[in-house]
Protein backbone atom coordinates (compact mmCIF):
# COMPACT_ATOMS: atom_id res chain seq x y z
CA UNK A 1 0.00 0.00 0.00
CA UNK A 2 2.94 2.51 0.41
CA UNK A 3 4.16 1.75 -2.45
CA UNK A 4 1.04 2.61 -4.43
CA UNK A 5 0.95 6.43 -1.94
CA UNK A 6 4.41 6.87 -3.23
CA UNK A 7 3.24 6.28 -6.65
CA UNK A 8 0.33 8.07 -6.87
CA UNK A 9 2.04 10.82 -4.95
CA UNK A 10 4.53 11.05 -8.07
CA UNK A 11 1.76 11.27 -10.44
CA UNK A 12 0.27 13.83 -9.00
CA UNK A 13 3.58 15.94 -8.09
CA UNK A 14 3.85 15.89 -11.95
CA UNK A 15 1.04 16.67 -13.24
CA UNK A 16 0.41 19.37 -10.39
CA UNK A 17 3.59 20.82 -11.50
CA UNK A 18 3.12 20.97 -15.18
CA UNK A 19 0.17 22.54 -14.43
CA UNK A 20 1.61 25.34 -12.23
CA UNK A 21 4.16 26.10 -14.35
CA UNK A 22 1.91 26.27 -16.99
CA UNK A 23 -0.36 28.77 -15.09
CA UNK A 24 2.59 30.58 -13.50
CA UNK A 25 4.04 31.56 -17.07
CA UNK A 26 0.57 32.87 -18.08
CA UNK A 27 0.20 34.54 -15.27
CA UNK A 28 3.73 36.59 -15.46
CA UNK A 29 3.62 37.10 -19.08
CA UNK A 30 0.14 38.62 -19.14
CA UNK A 31 1.87 41.22 -16.54
CA UNK A 32 4.40 42.16 -18.91
CA UNK A 33 7.13 40.14 -17.55
CA UNK A 34 9.16 39.53 -20.62
CA UNK A 35 9.26 36.41 -22.22
CA UNK A 36 12.67 35.46 -22.19
CA UNK A 37 13.16 35.93 -18.48
CA UNK A 38 10.28 34.29 -17.67
CA UNK A 39 12.10 31.05 -19.82
CA UNK A 40 14.94 31.22 -17.89
CA UNK A 41 13.04 31.21 -14.53
CA UNK A 42 11.09 28.77 -15.87
CA UNK A 43 12.82 26.29 -17.18
CA UNK A 44 15.80 26.67 -14.43
CA UNK A 45 13.79 27.12 -11.45
CA UNK A 46 9.91 26.27 -11.59
CA UNK A 47 10.43 23.19 -12.38
CA UNK A 48 12.56 22.65 -8.78
CA UNK A 49 9.21 23.89 -7.10
CA UNK A 50 8.34 19.97 -5.93
CA UNK A 51 11.99 19.74 -4.55
CA UNK A 52 11.71 23.17 -2.46
CA UNK A 53 8.62 21.77 -0.98
CA UNK A 54 9.47 18.18 -0.24
CA UNK A 55 12.60 19.55 1.46
CA UNK A 56 10.26 22.06 3.71
CA UNK A 57 7.84 19.64 4.29
CA UNK A 58 10.61 17.03 5.29
CA UNK A 59 13.26 19.53 7.25
CA UNK A 60 10.37 20.69 9.24
CA UNK A 61 9.03 17.04 9.79
CA UNK A 62 12.31 15.87 11.54
CA UNK A 63 13.19 14.60 8.43
CA UNK A 64 16.46 16.40 7.28
CA UNK A 65 18.25 13.70 5.31
CA UNK A 66 15.33 12.96 3.06
CA UNK A 67 15.48 16.42 1.74
CA UNK A 68 19.19 16.20 1.40
CA UNK A 69 19.13 12.69 -0.05
CA UNK A 70 16.20 14.55 -2.36
CA UNK A 71 18.22 17.52 -3.93
CA UNK A 72 21.48 15.51 -4.21
CA UNK A 73 19.30 12.67 -5.94
CA UNK A 74 17.25 14.65 -7.67
CA UNK A 75 20.49 15.94 -9.68
CA UNK A 76 21.96 12.69 -10.21
CA UNK A 77 18.93 11.75 -11.56
CA UNK A 78 18.37 15.08 -14.40
CA UNK A 79 21.55 14.31 -15.76
CA UNK A 80 21.46 10.11 -15.63
CA UNK A 81 17.67 9.66 -15.80
CA UNK A 82 16.19 12.92 -17.53
CA UNK A 83 18.90 14.09 -20.23
CA UNK A 84 19.82 9.60 -20.35
CA UNK A 85 15.82 8.98 -21.28
CA UNK A 86 15.19 12.70 -23.15
CA UNK A 87 18.56 11.98 -25.45
CA UNK A 88 17.73 8.10 -26.48
CA UNK A 89 14.06 9.28 -27.34
CA UNK A 90 15.65 11.83 -29.67
CA UNK A 91 19.21 12.27 -29.75
CA UNK A 92 20.14 16.21 -29.28
CA UNK A 93 22.40 18.22 -31.29
CA UNK A 94 23.80 20.84 -28.70
CA UNK A 95 25.33 24.19 -28.76
CA UNK A 96 27.94 23.80 -25.70
CA UNK A 97 28.97 27.76 -25.88
CA UNK A 98 25.12 29.01 -25.02
CA UNK A 99 25.36 26.80 -21.79
CA UNK A 100 28.91 27.71 -20.74
CA UNK A 101 28.41 30.60 -17.84
CA UNK A 102 25.41 28.48 -16.25
CA UNK A 103 28.34 25.27 -16.80
CA UNK A 104 30.61 27.08 -15.22
CA UNK A 105 28.26 28.45 -12.04
CA UNK A 106 27.06 24.55 -11.95
CA UNK A 107 30.35 23.48 -11.11
CA UNK A 108 31.32 26.98 -8.69
CA UNK A 109 28.00 26.37 -7.26
CA UNK A 110 29.05 22.18 -6.11
CA UNK A 111 32.59 22.88 -4.78
CA UNK A 112 31.50 25.93 -2.73
CA UNK A 113 28.84 23.50 -1.24
CA UNK A 114 30.64 20.79 -1.01
CA UNK A 115 33.60 23.08 1.05
CA UNK A 116 30.75 24.42 3.11
CA UNK A 117 29.33 21.17 4.56
CA UNK A 118 33.35 19.51 5.07
CA UNK A 119 32.89 19.30 8.52
CA UNK A 120 30.22 17.23 8.80
CA UNK A 121 27.55 19.86 9.19
CA UNK A 122 24.76 22.02 8.06
CA UNK A 123 23.21 25.07 9.88
CA UNK A 124 21.78 28.56 8.73
CA UNK A 125 25.50 30.33 7.77
CA UNK A 126 26.21 27.25 5.19
CA UNK A 127 22.42 27.68 4.04
CA UNK A 128 22.82 31.79 3.89
CA UNK A 129 25.95 31.51 1.90
CA UNK A 130 24.28 29.02 -0.56
CA UNK A 131 21.09 30.82 -0.95
CA UNK A 132 23.26 34.50 -1.77
CA UNK A 133 24.77 31.97 -4.69
CA UNK A 134 21.59 31.29 -5.99
CA UNK A 135 20.46 34.96 -5.50
CA UNK A 136 23.65 36.38 -7.31
CA UNK A 137 22.68 33.23 -10.25
CA UNK A 138 19.06 34.73 -10.88
CA UNK A 139 20.34 38.41 -10.79
CA UNK A 140 22.67 37.39 -13.41
CA UNK A 141 19.77 35.49 -15.58
CA UNK A 142 18.06 38.74 -15.33
CA UNK A 143 20.54 40.94 -16.53
CA UNK A 144 21.46 38.02 -19.18
CA UNK A 145 17.92 38.01 -20.63
CA UNK A 146 17.57 41.75 -20.76
CA UNK A 147 20.81 42.24 -22.97
CA UNK A 148 21.68 39.18 -24.68
CA UNK A 149 19.30 37.84 -27.62
CA UNK A 150 21.43 34.29 -28.35
CA UNK A 151 19.62 31.25 -29.68
CA UNK A 152 18.94 29.88 -25.97
CA UNK A 153 16.50 32.73 -25.20
CA UNK A 154 14.98 32.91 -27.97
CA UNK A 155 14.09 29.35 -27.75
CA UNK A 156 13.08 29.96 -24.34
CA UNK A 157 10.46 32.71 -26.07
CA UNK A 158 9.46 30.38 -28.21
CA UNK A 159 8.04 27.55 -25.51
CA UNK A 160 7.04 30.47 -23.35
CA UNK A 161 4.37 31.61 -25.83
CA UNK A 162 3.30 28.19 -26.61
CA UNK A 163 2.39 27.54 -23.26
CA UNK A 164 0.34 30.76 -23.27
CA UNK A 165 -1.54 29.73 -25.86
CA UNK A 166 -2.60 26.87 -23.33
CA UNK A 167 -4.33 28.81 -20.57
CA UNK A 168 -6.46 32.13 -20.56
CA UNK A 169 -5.90 34.23 -17.58
CA UNK A 170 -8.61 32.72 -15.95
CA UNK A 171 -7.65 29.45 -16.09
CA UNK A 172 -4.04 30.44 -15.22
CA UNK A 173 -5.14 31.89 -11.64
CA UNK A 174 -7.13 28.66 -11.14
CA UNK A 175 -4.38 26.37 -12.17
CA UNK A 176 -2.07 27.89 -10.06
CA UNK A 177 -4.25 27.42 -7.21
CA UNK A 178 -4.99 24.17 -7.25
CA UNK A 179 -1.62 23.12 -8.15
CA UNK A 180 0.03 24.67 -5.38
CA UNK A 181 -2.24 22.94 -3.61
CA UNK A 182 -1.78 19.45 -5.53
CA UNK A 183 1.85 20.11 -4.79
CA UNK A 184 1.42 20.37 -0.66
CA UNK A 185 -0.90 17.12 -0.94
CA UNK A 186 1.38 15.32 -3.06
CA UNK A 187 4.59 16.40 -1.12
CA UNK A 188 2.98 15.50 2.33
CA UNK A 189 2.19 11.84 0.53
CA UNK A 190 5.61 11.44 -0.65
CA UNK A 191 7.07 12.26 2.34
CA UNK A 192 4.52 10.18 4.64
CA UNK A 193 4.90 7.19 1.99
CA UNK A 194 8.83 6.86 1.66
CA UNK A 195 9.83 7.48 5.32
CA UNK A 196 7.18 4.62 6.12
CA UNK A 197 8.93 2.38 3.38
CA UNK A 198 12.17 3.40 4.87
CA UNK A 199 11.33 1.87 8.25
CA UNK A 200 9.93 -1.14 6.14
CA UNK A 201 12.83 -2.15 4.10
CA UNK A 202 15.63 -0.94 6.85
CA UNK A 203 16.90 1.22 4.78
CA UNK A 204 17.66 5.10 5.77
CA UNK A 205 16.16 7.34 4.81
CA UNK A 206 19.32 9.26 3.43
CA UNK A 207 18.70 6.27 0.52
CA UNK A 208 15.19 7.12 0.06
CA UNK A 209 15.65 10.54 -0.36
CA UNK A 210 18.21 9.84 -2.91
CA UNK A 211 15.96 7.21 -4.92
CA UNK A 212 12.15 7.27 -4.54
CA UNK A 213 11.94 11.03 -3.69
CA UNK A 214 13.96 12.22 -6.10
CA UNK A 215 12.91 10.09 -8.68
CA UNK A 216 9.57 11.45 -7.91
CA UNK A 217 10.41 15.15 -7.88
CA UNK A 218 12.53 14.97 -10.62
CA UNK A 219 9.33 13.59 -13.32
CA UNK A 220 8.64 17.49 -14.06
CA UNK A 221 12.09 18.16 -15.00
CA UNK A 222 11.60 15.19 -17.57
CA UNK A 223 7.96 16.10 -18.53
CA UNK A 224 9.15 19.52 -19.63
CA UNK A 225 12.34 18.29 -21.04
CA UNK A 226 10.93 15.98 -23.41
CA UNK A 227 8.63 18.66 -24.66
CA UNK A 228 11.11 20.80 -25.60
CA UNK A 229 13.25 17.55 -27.45
CA UNK A 230 10.14 17.08 -29.36
CA UNK A 231 9.66 20.87 -30.41
CA UNK A 232 13.17 20.93 -31.64
CA UNK A 233 14.75 22.69 -28.80
CA UNK A 234 17.56 20.59 -28.10
CA UNK A 235 19.19 23.96 -26.06
CA UNK A 236 16.55 24.33 -23.63
CA UNK A 237 16.91 20.17 -22.31
CA UNK A 238 20.29 21.18 -21.43
CA UNK A 239 19.17 24.80 -20.02
CA UNK A 240 16.33 22.88 -18.01
CA UNK A 241 18.77 20.91 -16.43
CA UNK A 242 21.48 22.98 -15.47
CA UNK A 243 19.36 25.59 -13.87
CA UNK A 244 17.27 23.03 -11.71
CA UNK A 245 20.33 21.42 -10.59
CA UNK A 246 21.85 24.87 -9.82
CA UNK A 247 18.64 25.72 -7.84
CA UNK A 248 18.84 21.95 -6.43
CA UNK A 249 21.99 22.68 -4.90
CA UNK A 250 21.08 26.40 -3.78
CA UNK A 251 18.03 26.40 -2.63
CA UNK A 252 16.59 22.84 -2.16
CA UNK A 253 19.77 21.71 -0.41
CA UNK A 254 19.87 24.52 1.61
CA UNK A 255 16.51 24.75 2.62
CA UNK A 256 17.20 22.02 5.83
CA UNK A 257 19.91 24.04 7.22
CA UNK A 258 17.74 27.39 7.64
CA UNK A 259 15.33 25.11 9.80
CA UNK A 260 16.99 22.76 11.84
CA UNK A 261 20.61 22.49 12.17
CA UNK A 262 21.75 19.08 10.54
CA UNK A 263 24.77 16.85 11.39
CA UNK A 264 25.46 15.28 7.88
CA UNK A 265 26.68 11.57 7.63
CA UNK A 266 29.43 10.64 5.98
CA UNK A 267 28.16 9.00 2.58
CA UNK A 268 26.51 12.37 1.74
CA UNK A 269 30.09 13.92 1.58
CA UNK A 270 32.78 11.11 0.23
CA UNK A 271 29.67 9.22 -1.70
CA UNK A 272 27.06 11.53 -2.93
CA UNK A 273 28.67 14.50 -3.74
CA UNK A 274 31.90 13.48 -5.57
CA UNK A 275 29.11 11.01 -7.75
CA UNK A 276 26.90 14.17 -8.23
CA UNK A 277 29.96 15.99 -9.61
CA UNK A 278 31.17 12.65 -11.67
CA UNK A 279 27.65 12.88 -13.63
CA UNK A 280 28.34 16.38 -14.09
CA UNK A 281 31.36 16.34 -16.01
CA UNK A 282 30.40 12.82 -17.87
CA UNK A 283 27.48 15.63 -19.09
CA UNK A 284 30.05 18.25 -19.93
CA UNK A 285 32.55 15.69 -21.72
CA UNK A 286 29.92 14.38 -23.82
CA UNK A 287 28.46 17.83 -24.72
CA UNK A 288 31.44 18.91 -26.12
CA UNK A 289 32.25 15.59 -28.13
CA UNK A 290 30.86 16.70 -31.19
CA UNK A 291 28.24 18.76 -29.95
CA UNK A 292 25.51 15.70 -29.73
CA UNK A 293 23.92 13.33 -27.51
CA UNK A 294 23.64 10.18 -29.50
CA UNK A 295 21.55 7.65 -27.95
CA UNK A 296 25.35 5.43 -27.27
CA UNK A 297 25.60 8.03 -24.78
CA UNK A 298 22.28 8.21 -23.48
CA UNK A 299 22.71 4.53 -22.89
CA UNK A 300 25.84 5.26 -20.72
CA UNK A 301 24.30 8.18 -18.89
CA UNK A 302 21.35 5.41 -18.16
CA UNK A 303 23.76 2.56 -17.23
CA UNK A 304 25.66 4.54 -14.93
CA UNK A 305 22.09 5.76 -13.34
CA UNK A 306 20.78 2.36 -12.44
CA UNK A 307 24.36 1.43 -11.29
CA UNK A 308 24.30 3.85 -8.91
CA UNK A 309 21.16 3.61 -7.60
CA UNK A 310 21.42 -0.29 -7.31
CA UNK A 311 24.92 0.45 -5.34
CA UNK A 312 23.15 2.38 -3.06
CA UNK A 313 20.77 -0.48 -2.21
CA UNK A 314 23.29 -3.38 -1.83
CA UNK A 315 24.97 -0.89 0.66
Amino acid sequence: MLVIYAIVACILMAFAAQRFVTAATVISVNLGVPPLIVGLVLLGFATSFPEMLVSVVAASSGQPLLALGNALGSNIANIGLVVGVTAFIKPLIVHPKTLKRELVFLYISMVVAWLLIFQGNLGFVQASILFALMLLFLGGCFLLAAKVQNKKNASAAVLVQQQTDEMNTFSAIFWLIIGLILLLVSSHLLIYSATHIAEALGVSKLVIGLTVVALGTSLPELAVSIAAALKQQDDLVLGNVIGSNISNILCVFAIPGFIVSTELPKPIIWRDFPIMIFFTILLTVMLYHRHRLTRLKSIILLACFVVYEVTLYNQ
